[in-house]
């Protein structure tokens, strides 16, 4: 996506701007100048900084959708210079696969939120998940997540980036009378990483920077994925014919050991179809390892071993996909991407347990689908060539397959055949550092 700095809207000055438009925030009154050109070095620097700092901060909050209405009234304070990266103006980097990069010392700063809920799944994703096993319950597939992304330009045409985020699956089971459990955990919590390097190989020689180019890059990342021990704590366990074994202190049950990591190279392509659409295309190498396992923490053997389980597998992957970005209109690019995922080297040891003690919701299973197909669709609006907010769909095929690997527990593996995915609203900031002096 691409943005002429002639536009309109970013070349009013504050002082008319305050005049003409009603919607400037109390920050506009209180932080910005009246004339920010006659502001000396520091303060000018100092205001700049104040630019993304106080969006970031209020994004970052914990009530974020509460903030997003204030944070947009901020946004009409923010001064736009022109945009000067080594990528078509305005181009939305984070989350968007293309071949374009970040001149040195340039940033691209993100945060997002996901949600799933019997609101936004207007595709009864989440109903089709319950079906797959009588013991989840109520709102089980309900999904939720925040996160951060970074890109930082140190070289010309080679970048890095980093991202994290923290989501949870809500997973409300229905324990078997056999046991009277208490403190069961109702989601499952999984923090992710990841992290590497985006190198320009080959781009147009002649760049007209209004417009996009042909590129060539070559990306690689590392990440991995761990999730927090999902269980509860047994009071009592019936034997049948009247017989029953209560504990007391309790002890624990968990699946634990929920884990993967593996790093990831592909080859881009991006190229301009019209002056206001580009395509790009990909193929790449994966590998990853994933660990799983359930345990109950009880000083007695037979019941122990009864719950001790592992497993875990290595996988290799190929992947490839397309994506396109389309601005028909200023500031408003709309973007669609598709990517296939195919495991085409499984290795798994499981070591599962066949006592008719172990609950069937905690007995292991094979991986399930060996391939994924993950769509995105999103339009955004940049407000400044600074800021934007994006607002996306994602689907994926057969659940995480492939992507968190370690969800092939013995709980969340049952979906991994079954269509998923979630919606999400994302806030960026881009600046230079060169802008500051």
């Amino acid at each position: 996506m691409y943005i002429s700095a002639s536009d309109p809207l970013f070349n009013i000055p504050v002082k008319q701007a305050q005049s003409s438009r009603f919607l400037l925030s109390a920050y506009t009154r209180l932080f910005a100048p009246k004339d920010y050109k006659s502001l000396n070095g520091v303060l000018q620097r100092t205001f700049l900084l104040l630019q993304f700092v106080i969006p970031l901060a209020i994004l970052t909050s914990e009530s974020f959708m509460l903030n997003v209405s204030i944070f947009l009234l901020s946004l009409l304070a923010v001064f736009a210079g022109e945009a000067r990266a080594e990528q078509p103006f305005g181009w939305i980097g984070n989350a968007h696969t293309n071949a374009y990069s970040l001149n040195p010392g340039e940033f691209e700063i993100s945060a997002h939120a996901m949600r799933v809920n019997d609101t936004l799944d207007f595709l009864d994703l989440r109903a089709d998940l319950l079906a797959t096993t009588a013991r989840l319950t109520d709102n089980s597939g309900d999904f939720s997540g925040a996160g951060e992304e970074l890109r930082v330009g140190i070289w010309r045409g080679l970048e890095l980036f980093y991202q994290q985020h923290s989501q949870e699956l809500t997973l409300k089971v229905d324990m078997p009378s056999q046991y009277q459990v208490d403190d069961l955990d109702q989601a499952l919590r999984t923090k992710l990483q990841s992290g590497g390097f985006k190198w320009v190989v080959r781009e147009t020689t002649y760049r007209d920077r209004a417009h996009p180019w042909s590129s060539l890059a070559l990306e690689a990342s590392y990440s991995k994925s761990a999730s927090k021990e999902f269980g509860g704590f047994i009071s009592r366990l019936d034997l049948g014919d009247n017989a029953f074994i209560t504990f007391n202190p309790t002890s624990k049950f968990a699946m634990d050991r929920l884990q993967d990591a593996g790093w990831n190279a592909r080859l881009i392509y991006t190229r301009p179809l019209t002056t206001d659409t580009t395509v790009s295309v990909w193929g790449g190498y994966a590998e990853r390892d994933a660990s799983s396992g359930t345990r109950w923490d009880i000083d007695f053997g037979v019941l122990q071993s009864a719950f001790l389980q592992s497993f875990s597998s290595s996988e290799k992957q190929a992947v490839a996909g397309f994506s396109l970005n389309w601005q028909r209109f200023a500031r408003l690019p709309v973007q669609l991407e598709v990517g296939y995922l195919r495991i085409f080297d499984r290795k798994e040891d499981n070591q599962a347990s066949d006592s008719p003690l172990l609950p069937s919701f905690l007995r292991g299973r094979g991986a399930g689908a060996s391939t994924n197909v993950r769509a995105r669709g999103s339009v955004a609006w940049w407000a400044s060539p600074q800021i934007y907010l994006q607002a996306s769909g994602h689907l994926f095929q057969n659940q995480f397959t492939g992507i968190l690997p370690h969800y092939n527990n013995p709980i969340s593996g049952n979906f991994s055949e079954v269509m998923y995915g979630y919606a999400e609203i994302k806030l960026g900031v881009y600046f230079a550092t060169r802008e500051w002096f």
